[in-house]
């Protein structure tokens, strides 16, 4: 890369959205397919203390597995064959898996018998909540009586702050805390209460998006709408600045920010990964003297990714935002993936860029994003809302150079900064310095 110090400063995007499969990007929609979920694994232990306690010197028991079920050396239990039992909710990223395989606990010479069978696990992202539900037969210790629970609750999961890990196809969320639920505790036969920590869930799943699934990842058109920082706008074209701005190849003025029109990017519909790319540019400009622009700022070649539930704006190849998804992710509604005002803040590689004007964590304008996946699409129109906006102050030079050409000059700057307080101007503060470019 070229020093910042010669030349025009570019600042561009180069993205690529990330996997964020099964459970985290996306609010529901109703226009999204269903799709079949082709493999899968669970592995549960159900409660360690239970196991240790049927084979202890006290339950003298035994555990045995059936019908597929497996049980590791660390004697938790897995359960498989996912295969058309289970199906995954593209618009909301929700998932519904079944697995075969039974567990069968035996103590006090068969006075105690407690069966589990055939788990289903499912997810719902947008309250990060979830559940285990299997068929269970119990015996009550008393009567002797074996009594069957079909389809009963046994687990509660929370699935918050666990963030799904992608390979090979496959959509891992490990390690998902649990508790006992209230049926569950009664047809656990009373061993434990409801809200008891149960053994953490990992389930493992691959869908199949299949070639006919809608939409097909291309995405077709859309825009990226942003202001850069809006004090940063009205310092440059301030008083003070005395500068300009140009759009090009395309940008447009929103009217609180600009807009910049998809170039090309995909969206793979299975594991909510995309990557797309923006044309148009945008050149700030100020602090003319003899021809010359001392500040002389150019942002182009967008890039929007999102990756393993984070997402940020690049240009030229650095990461000049990080953006905050909302809790529901991306939303995806009638063939439009849509990110509207997300929060961003500027990076480290950002803060170099900008030559000290603002440092790394310093709020940027929000981005807006929306792409249409098919030409039939309706994207909104109108003007987006924008603007962060800080505190309107503009960029702080005594931290650092304004960016230059590479002009050889040596160019003196008088800066004054007016701060407002309680409606009166409470400080003039004024700075003198000069700037000898290379």
């Amino acid at each position: 890369m070229r020093p910042i110090l010669t030349g025009i400063m570019r600042v561009t995007a180069a993205a690529t959205l990330v996997t964020v499969p099964i459970v985290v990007t996306a609010t529901p929609a109703a226009a999204e397919p269903i799709l079949p979920i082709v493999a899968g694994d669970l592995d549960w232990g159900i409660k360690e203390s239970f196991r240790n306690y049927v084979t202890g010197p006290i339950g003298h028991g035994e555990i045995t597995v059936s019908d597929g079920a497996v049980q590791h050396d660390d004697g938790t239990f897995g359960f498989g064959d996912g295969n058309g039992n289970g199906e995954y909710d593209l618009g909301g990223h929700n998932l519904s898996a079944a697995f075969t395989g039974s567990v069968n606990f035996s103590a006090h010479d068969g006075a105690l018998e407690l069966t589990v069978g055939q788990p289903r696990v499912t997810t719902d992202n947008a309250t990060k909540t979830g559940a285990v539900v299997v068929d269970l037969w119990s015996k009550d210790l008393a009567s002797g009586e074996t009594t069957f629970y079909d389809d009963v609750t046994l687990a509660d999961l929370d699935l918050t702050g666990v963030v799904p890990e992608n390979a090979d196809g496959y959509t891992a969320l490990a390690d998902i805390p649990a508790v006992l639920t209230a049926e569950g505790a009664e047809a656990f036969a009373g061993f434990y209460g409801e809200g008891t920590a149960l053994d953490p869930v990992t389930v493992s799943v691959k869908a199949d998006a299949g070639s006919d699934s809608e939409p097909d990842g291309s995405i077709v058109g859309g825009h990226l709408d942003w202001g850069v920082k809006e004090s940063f706008r009205n310092y440059v074209v301030g008083p003070i600045a005395n500068g300009s701005v140009e759009l090009s190849g395309g940008a447009t003025d929103n009217g609180n920010g600009y807009r910049f029109t998809v170039g090309d990017g995909d969206y793979d519909p299975a594991t909510g990964e995309v990557s797309v790319s923006f044309d148009g540019a945008v050149r700030f400009l100020g602090h003319e003297h003899d021809g010359a622009h001392e500040l002389d700022l150019r942002f182009e070649e967008f890039v929007f990714e999102v990756t393993g539930g984070s997402a940020a704006l690049h240009a030229n190849g650095v990461a000049i935002a990080d953006v905050t998804l909302p809790e529901g992710g991306l939303t995806v509604t009638d063939d439009v993936i849509s990110l509207v005002e997300a929060p961003a803040t500027l990076t480290a590689e950002g803060e170099t860029y900008f030559e000290g004007f603002y440092r790394a964590g310093d709020a940027l304008d929000p981005v807006t994003v929306q792409l249409a996946l098919s030409d039939e699409a309706q994207i909104p129109g109108g003007t987006p809302p924008g603007g962060s906006d800080d505190d309107g102050a503009g960029p702080n030079v005594s931290g650092g150079r304004l960016p230059v050409t590479g002009s050889p000059l040596t160019l003196p700057i008088s800066i004054g900064a007016v701060l407002l307080l309680t409606g009166a101007v409470a400080l003039w503060w004024s700075r003198r310095r000069s700037v000898r470019l290379t």
